[in-house]
C-alpha cells in the first residue's frame, strides 16, 4: 500500500534530522532506502520506514552485500514505523480495553 502524504513528509523529516544528528556525531551510520529487516529465524523479513544502519556492523551481515538484508541486531540502532493517529487511537483503546479486562478478571 502506497503511505500519505503527511506520512511520508514525516519520514522525510525523521530522516533528515537523524541524519544531521549522526553527522555532527560523526558516526559511521546510514539510512538506506530499501533495506531489509529480517529476523534470522524468519522467513521473510520487512522494509520500516526507516532504518538507521552502523556501518562498522555490516561485515558481520552475512544477506547484506547480495541482499541488503539485515539479521542482526547490532547492526540497526534505530529501526521506526511510522503510524496515522488512526492506527495509535485503536491501539490506545485496545490497550485500555484490555487493562480495563485485566483489573476486572477475577482473581484465582
Amino acid at each position: 500500500m502506497q503511505p500519505t502524504g503527511p506520512h511520508e513528509d514525516f519520514t522525510g523529516f525523521l530522516t533528515q534530522e537523524l541524519t544531521l544528528e549522526y553527522s555532527r556525531l560523526h558516526l559511521p551510520y546510514r539510512i538506506p532506502q530499501k533495506a531489509l529487516v529480517k529476523p534470522n529465524n524468519k522467513e521473510t523479513g520487512y522494509n520500516p520506514d526507516l532504518l538507521l544502519v552502523d556501518r562498522r556492523q555490516l561485515t558481520s551481515e552475512p544477506l547484506w552485500e547480495k541482499k541488503s538484508t539485515l539479521i542482526y541486531g547490532a547492526s540497526i540502532p534505530i529501526v521506526i514505523e511510522v503510524v496515522s493517529t488512526a492506527v495509535a487511537t485503536l491501539r490506545e483503546a485496545a490497550l485500555r480495553a484490555s487493562t480495563s479486562r485485566e483489573t476486572l478478571s477475577p482473581v484465582a
